[in-house]
Formats: C-alpha cells, structure tokens, sequence
C-alpha cells in the first residue's frame, strides 16, 4: 500500500480527533514503522488496516464508516492534488470508465510497486452502470464512498445498488442508477 494513503489516513483522524489520537493509535497498534510513512514509500496492507482499527476501539467509530469518511476525504485529495487525472470528464459514468486508463496508470508510474483495485465497467444504458470493484484488499466500504463522492463532484443524483459478489470477499458490484 502506497504511504501516500497512510499519510491521508493519519491526517484524516488527525482532523477529526487530534493530534493526541493520531500518537495513541501509532503507539498502541506495535507497528514496525512507529507510524513513519512517506507518501513515496511502499508499506503492507496490514498495517494500514492496523492503522484503521485502532481509532474503532479508541472512539467507538466503526472501522466501515471510518473508511466511508476515509473515501471521502482521499476524493478531495486527489481532486486537490492530482486535478488533471479528474479533469476531462463531465459525467459519473465516464470517470470509472477511464479510472484503470489514466488515473491508475499515472499511479503506476509514480509508484511501480502499487497493487491498485480494478474497477469493471458495464454501461447499462445511459442511465445505469454496473461497476465490479475488485482488489485484494477489503476496502469496499472506501471505494463506495468515493463512488458517491464523485457523484455528488460530478452533479449526478442516483442510487447505489451494493453487493458483495462472495460472502467475505473484497469483490464488489456497485449498480449505479440515474435518478
């Protein structure tokens, strides 16, 4: 996992609760970093997940809504720092389409090492799509709210349809429909 999205992590509980949090959560999670992430460094999955569960046991947050919060301020992120990836698209439907493209090939060429999420895009008609998240990491919960995140950028009013394609796996149908 790319230390740009531990960075976010960190800074997004450091927002909401304090600073005072952020040093509770690294020093009670036993990490072997100490909560030292570059944005350029690579680090394992785990601990992020380390990382997340910590504030659910220190706030009563659940770590399913910590990611909807997390997904939300990573859109604003991107939206801030990397506005030329979002750019060019003017509809919901088309920015997925496009994500494995762009976005995610300009991922890669920062981070070469980065093991990113693949998004399936089936355009419906032109008032639904089904999007298939898949990864190997279990963060649907993230890419449903940068779903609904990019919906609200993009101006779009529509319903989201969730379900999970395995009990328990990280592979996830979103069906997406204009209202």
């Amino acid at each position: 996992m790319e230390g740009i999205v531990f960075r976010m992590l960190l800074d997004l509980v450091e927002n909401r609760f304090g600073y005072a949090m952020v040093d509770k959560i690294i020093t009670t999670s036993n990490l072997k970093r100490n909560g030292v992430y570059t944005p350029v460094g690579t680090y394992p999955y785990h601990e992020l997940i380390a990382l997340s569960r910590e504030p659910e046991e220190k706030t009563g947050i659940v770590i399913d809504k910590l990611h909807l919060n997390f997904g939300k301020s990573a859109f604003n992120i991107f939206k801030q720092r990397y506005s030329d990836l979002v750019a060019g698209f003017n509809d919901v439907f088309q920015f997925p389409e496009h994500l494995n493209n762009t976005a995610h090939v300009e991922v890669l060429k920062l981070y070469p090492k980065a093991v990113l999420p693949y998004l399936t895009n089936k355009k419906i008609n032109d008032k639904e799509v089904e999007l298939v998240y898949n990864s190997s990491r279990k963060m649907a919960f993230f890419a449903e709210r940068l779903i609904k995140v990019s919906l609200s950028y993009f101006q779009t009013k529509a319903k989201i349809k969730i379900q999970p394609l395995i009990s328990n796996n990280p592979n996830v149908r979103f069906q997406i429909k204009k209202i």
